[in-house]
């Protein structure tokens, strides 16, 4: 029997680690945000689209947010 979470959605299991002879891809954690506020740092990336970098701190927050894979009220994965 699967666990269910909030809203009864199932609840999500840690995503594996995924590795090639090139690249290794693994789950979004809140940690990630120590390195890639410096990728996301350049103004030019926001040219286009609007808003400017993020903060580490905003960073860091919304990869939390993410991280918890469902939305504020928990009805959405």
């Amino acid at each position: 029997m699967r666990k269910t979470g909030l809203a009864g959605l199932p609840e999500l299991a840690e995503a594996p680690l995924l590795e090639g002879s090139r690249l290794v891809l693994e789950p979004l954690r809140a940690a990630h945000a120590d390195e890639m506020v410096v990728v996301l740092s350049d103004p030019w990336l926001y040219r286009y689209t609007g808003g400017a970098p993020p903060t580490h701190d905003e960073l860091r927050a919304r990869y939390e947010r993410q991280v918890k894979g469902r939305s504020p009220a928990g009805e959405e994965r």
